[in-house]
């Protein structure tokens, strides 16, 4: 189960979420977007340079967020049929990575985003730690977004700033499971 903070946000504002994350710890950050990746090894220890990269989902987009320092790789599976063959698929359980999951708007609805990342990984009944630096900055991060934006009426759901301005002004309608979410929470 991955460390996560939940966050409703609206088209775009991934962007100010990112350099949010980057502001708070120095150091070079590398964002690959899409789960699958193909690319030469170059770079900091083993997240390439460069790239190239492509959604899975047509519903969701999905950031995976690595810092130069704390993250020391890219786990990926090499995808030898399908749609996707010659691609490599990211495990997001084994990547020293946080994960922006975004998902696609619907309508007036606004659906949360999850930031999260894996701190531990289980194989079998055998319990593998990620090492400490990429632990305490994911964690840090992670807290930190829970902390900087505003709950909505469901505690554990966060909202930017712009996502409760559109939800205020009936532009957007902030909604979990099918479910509108009443603004509430912290002012």
């Amino acid at each position: 189960m991955p460390r996560q903070a939940w966050l409703f946000l609206l088209e775009g504002e991934e962007r100010a979420v990112l350099e949010r994350l980057r502001s708070l710890e120095g150091g070079e950050l590398r964002v690959v977007e899409g789960r699958y990746v193909r690319g030469k090894a170059a770079g900091f220890p083993g997240v390439p340079a460069t790239l190239e990269s492509r959604s899975a989902q047509p519903g969701e987009r999905r950031l995976y967020v690595f810092h130069a320092e704390h993250s020391r790789s890219l786990v990926a599976h090499a995808q030898p049929q399908g749609p996707y063959a010659g691609w490599s698929l990211v495990d997001e359980e084994r990547s020293d990575a946080l994960v922006l999951v975004l998902p696609a708007r619907r309508g007036l609805d606004v659906l949360p985003a999850r930031l999260e990342a894996h701190l531990h990984v289980w194989r079998g009944d055998a319990k593998t730690r990620k090492h400490p630096p990429f632990i305490t900055w994911a964690a840090r991060l992670i807290r930190d977004t829970l902390r900087t934006y505003p709950r909505t009426g469901v505690p554990w759901l966060r909202a930017t700033p712009g996502a409760l301005a559109a939800a205020r002004a009936g532009t957007a309608r902030l909604s979990y499971l099918y479910r509108p979410i009443p603004i509430g929470g912290d002012p």
